[in-house]
């Protein structure tokens, strides 16, 4: 007996060790998951967040996974149809608030749509429902993505 429980911890402290399998999923929502981290980066208007967005390979996901992707798209239509209103008010202001907008929203969300508000006071309801409405897509599809074991690059839903 004594001889058999380190042999079950040792087991147990190797089997612990091991990572998990890659699985056809979990890679497939990774490379998903790269390549739209990299999108507000690459984008200055909510337009090119959209189109980039919808031209993004989704194949190999899980079919669930691929549902709620779509879903954080509709959003992002919601903000580029806000965005043409901002710029019949004022071109200029618009690009540049909003450029500065999709760069700082990924990494501090709140502080970004402050600011914007702040910058557009006559879009601040539209602002706060359409940015909730990012908000809440983005992290469902954070949810459904763990299913496939797969994890958001740190940093950029937080």
């Amino acid at each position: 007996m004594k001889k058999i429980i380190p042999i079950l911890l040792a087991t147990a402290l190797i089997a612990g060790c091991q990572t998990p399998q890659e699985t056809p999923d979990k890679i497939a929502v990774d490379s998903v998951y790269k390549t739209d981290s990299l999108i507000a980066k690459n984008s200055k208007t909510a337009a090119e967040v959209v189109a980039t967005m919808e031209s993004v390979n989704l194949s190999g996901c899980p079919e669930d996974f691929v549902k709620q992707y779509k879903a954080c798209i509709k959003p992002w239509k919601d903000f580029a149809a806000l965005e043409k209103q901002m710029y019949t008010v004022n071109t200029a202001k618009a690009k540049d608030d909003i450029a500065s907008f999709i760069s700082d929203y990924r990494s501090n969300l709140s502080k970004a749509v402050v600011k914007l508000k702040g910058q557009w006071p006559q879009f601040a309801e539209q602002i706060s429902k359409i940015t909730s409405d990012i908000s809440v897509a983005e992290t469902s599809l954070k949810n459904v993505g763990t299913a496939s074991g797969a994890v958001y690059p740190k940093g950029i839903f937080d």
